[in-house]
């Protein structure tokens, strides 16, 4: 074989092999595929159903703000929490609506628009020594008696614990807190009002809890976060800020909030 046959025979196999490459690396392209939303499958109304059953206001939020605005199709996808994060940290999916913190941050883009605010609040059963101490304005730092719960991969209610040298309980689910209370084995919970008290409901126990007023200072903005692994995907982020920028000023963004019965203003960022 003479110099010039072997070059060809090299080029024509280097071409062969790098095909499947190339096409792998296109098909992230949200112009090319759906974009695969991840979510947790038991934090209701925010997000609750396995798999593509998923359901809830992020879900919609998605749907009205990436399939019809920006024309892009999308899959949704329900998950437990751990696993939910861990998909968008391969790249198994694309991206998810949730709180930034300094891990999530290292494997995902964030957006500069927050998609809602979660308005953190205590919760206690009714006619507990929690509730009175809660109620008598005692600082958190002051409640360490107290049994606390919160959930698997809440990093959120994590650092707000262990920053005050609280200790807590750990269970998979916020159900689960809420059924620990229930059987006066935990006493205050610090999370979203709209997450418990729907889990609550679903329970049957919403008469014997106590939303206690006072929003937490800390309560979290959440945001899109997507997922490094997409090469495309600082362009999706400025694509969707600019559109979710416009659709949260809509009638229908507001008429979302409300057939969800979210309580809290998300129409600002902070």
């Amino acid at each position: 074989m003479n110099r010039s046959l072997k070059i060809l025979v090299f080029l024509m196999s280097w071409l062969f092999l790098s095909v499947p490459a190339v096409a792998e690396k296109l098909t992230t392209s949200p112009n090319l595929t759906s974009y695969r939303f991840v979510y947790a499958d038991t934090y209701p109304p925010l997000s609750h159903g396995n798999g593509p059953d998923v359901q809830g206001l992020l879900p919609d939020i998605v749907n009205q703000v990436v399939e019809r605005v920006m024309g892009i199709p999308v899959a949704h996808r329900g998950e437990v929490w751990p696993r939910a994060q861990r998909f968008v940290k391969t790249g198994k999916a694309f991206a998810f609506i949730t709180s930034p913190n300094p891990d999530r941050l290292s494997y995902a883009y964030q957006s500069e628009q927050s998609v809602l605010t979660l308005p953190i609040r205590f919760f206690t059963f009714k006619g507990s020594a929690a509730e009175k101490a809660v109620k008598s304005g005692q600082q958190v730092e002051q409640l360490k008696e107290f049994r606390f719960c919160r959930a698997n991969a809440d990093g959120w209610s994590e650092r707000y614990l262990n920053a005050r040298e609280i200790r807590h309980v750990v269970p998979r689910t916020y159900e689960s807190c809420l059924k620990m209370m229930e059987r006066d084995r935990v006493d205050i919970i610090v999370h979203s009002e709209d997450v418990i008290v729907s889990l609550a409901k679903r329970l049957g126990i919403e008469g014997s809890l106590i939303a206690h007023p006072k929003i937490v200072p800390e309560s979290p903005n959440f945001h899109l976060l997507v997922s490094k692994k997409d090469p495309n995907a600082l362009t999706f982020l400025s694509q969707f800020d600019k559109a979710f920028k416009a659709y949260k000023l809509t009638k229908g963004y507001a008429n979302l909030l409300k057939n969800y019965g979210y309580s809290y203003s998300m129409n600002t960022d902070r």
